[in-house]
């Protein structure tokens, strides 16, 4: 991200590289990032963005690791958002 100028001009070139490759489906996982209106719209109904969840004890980053360190949860969640605009 930091190798452009905009956040936009960095949602163009993803975009760009997703087109090409006739992707069925864009799976955002980890990806930590807001992604702008043009770039949602164009891959509308493909967009698949996971989270790792251990809510609602731990929000936030790190859920995992903070769960680990406090010895609360042997289990891991996720969460899957599926965008269909």
């Amino acid at each position: 991200r930091r190798n452009f100028t905009t956040r936009q001009a960095h949602d163009a070139a993803i975009q760009c590289a997703i087109t090409s490759s006739s992707a069925d489906y864009i799976f955002l996982a980890g990806y930590m990032a807001i992604l702008g209106a043009q770039f949602t719209t164009a891959f509308a109904g493909k967009l698949i963005n996971i989270h790792p969840s251990l809510l609602p004890e731990f929000t936030g980053l790190n859920t995992h690791q903070r769960a680990i360190e406090a010895h609360k949860n042997r289990h891991t969640h996720v969460i899957l958002y599926y965008q269909i605009l």
